[in-house]
């Protein structure tokens, strides 16, 4: 078991190490960043209780923050991430809320890869709704951030999914 933390803490360190020294000087078209630091929101421990993955989302976003210099958007964004990310994998992925302890999204054989992109896309789509609108700060300015949070959702869902299947169990060293 500790072995198991000590690798999710070194591959939590090594994403946001990339996220902070390369992907933050990455404009992919001039335009989209890849936050591939909100994978780790969505793969912490579902058996955790919500106290403590809200101050975990709060931290996590709060290291961004401090290195990008944007006040606390990324913060907000993955407090709000990991306050709906229960509630979507209950709802729309089927997980029973008396099993969520035990799921995890990297190791579930019950749920369908194309179900849990989905959900892992919504939730990133929040957070960038959430984080480009309330940087815009304005009405008008509204429309340009909700695409912006369109584009990086996509590049960003792409970006983790390759970092997922780099980093995720081989299920053939299993059998």
């Amino acid at each position: 078991m500790e072995r198991k933390i000590g690798k999710a803490i070194v591959v939590g360190v090594m994403i946001m190490v990339l996220q902070i020294a390369v992907l933050d000087n990455i404009a992919i078209w001039g335009y989209a960043t890849p936050y591939i630091y909100v994978l780790l929101l969505f793969l912490l421990p579902y058996s955790t209780s919500m106290g403590w993955l809200l101050l975990e989302g709060f931290l996590i976003g709060l290291v961004i923050d401090v290195f990008l210099s944007t006040g606390g958007l990324n913060a907000m964004a993955c407090t709000l991430v990991v306050y709906v990310r229960n509630h979507l994998v209950t709802h729309l992925l089927g997980v029973p809320e008396k099993e969520l302890d035990t799921f995890s999204p990297l190791l579930s054989t019950d749920v369908k890869p194309v179900a849990m992109m989905v959900v892992f896309m919504l939730l990133v789509l929040m957070h960038h709704i959430v984080l480009y609108s309330m940087e815009a700060m304005s009405i008008y300015l509204l429309p340009g951030a909700l695409l912006h949070a369109v584009i990086n959702t996509v590049i960003t869902s792409v970006c983790s999914i390759i970092v997922v299947v780099l980093i995720a169990p081989n299920k053939r060293r299993r059998l």
